[in-house]
């Protein structure tokens, strides 16, 4: 079966997975915010969160403040063309040094923008796992001050 994607547009698309993940870790909230469609949203399993276009540059704090140094990482990225939109299925983990504090999978739906540049229409980021007293119990405790 012929793979409609180019081999151009897969590499957009597998830098678009990588550079969350890096903007992530550099906690910059604006440079992600430019990874999603106007109309895009993320939505946090976790913590049953879904944030708009415009809440998306507080997500890098809002999960990086808890592991100070945290290294996100993204792999077994699976593409899947369905009416010119790709959907992904990846798994994702965090590291801090030698360990691993969080791990899950990323699905997302894929498309164009009007200037032919890849982004996130939606993101579902959902967590396995989470070493105790990760990002569930911080969520919570922000969320009760």
């Amino acid at each position: 079966m012929a793979n409609p994607l180019t081999a151009e547009d897969q590499l957009a698309i597998t830098n678009l997975l990588h550079e969350f993940l890096h903007t992530m870790d550099r906690r910059d909230g604006p440079g992600m915010q430019k990874l999603f469609l106007d109309s895009g949203t993320c939505k946090i399993l976790k913590i049953g969160k879904t944030l708009c276009y415009a809440d998306i540059t507080g997500l890098p704090g809002t999960i990086c403040d808890q592991f100070q140094g945290c290294m996100h990482w993204e792999g077994n990225i699976v593409l899947k063309v369905i009416d010119g939109k790709v959907l992904n299925r990846s798994y994702w983990r965090g590291e801090v040094g030698p360990d691993v504090v969080s791990y899950g999978t990323h699905e997302d739906l894929i498309a164009k923008n009007s200037n032919g540049e890849w982004k996130f229409e939606r993101r579902v980021i959902a967590h396995s796992w989470t070493k105790k007293g990760g990002f569930e119990d911080w969520y919570l405790t922000q969320q009760a001050k």
